[in-house]
């Protein structure tokens, strides 16, 4: 009797059969995670301190706004990247929503 076959689309080939785990990713991941909870900190943070020491509302929001604007402006163009669609435009939301 055969064994059965080996199903190459399901299983990754991990060098020396470590696995995803080791040790050098495992630090990248916690790295990663710690920095992007301190960016998330200081975009809270640094706007509500400058509003406690000019007290200007208006000065508050525009920071804030500003803080969050490369984001929002560069997603469409992050979206295709990791998914390996060259083709397709980044404008790709919002030609969904025209439809």
């Amino acid at each position: 009797m055969n064994p059965p076959a080996h199903d190459q689309t399901s299983s990754m080939d991990h060098s020396k059969g470590k696995g995803l785990l080791t040790l050098p990713f495992i630090a990248l991941l916690t790295t990663e995670i710690l920095s992007n909870l301190g960016q998330t900190c200081l975009v809270f943070a640094l706007p509500l301190h400058l509003l406690n020491i000019s007290g200007s509302a208006s000065l508050y929001g525009m920071v804030s706004a500003l803080a969050v604007l490369p984001s929002i402006l560069l997603t469409p163009w992050a979206e295709p990247w990791p998914t390996g669609y060259t083709s397709s435009p980044p404008w790709r939301c919002w030609t969904f929503c025209q439809h």
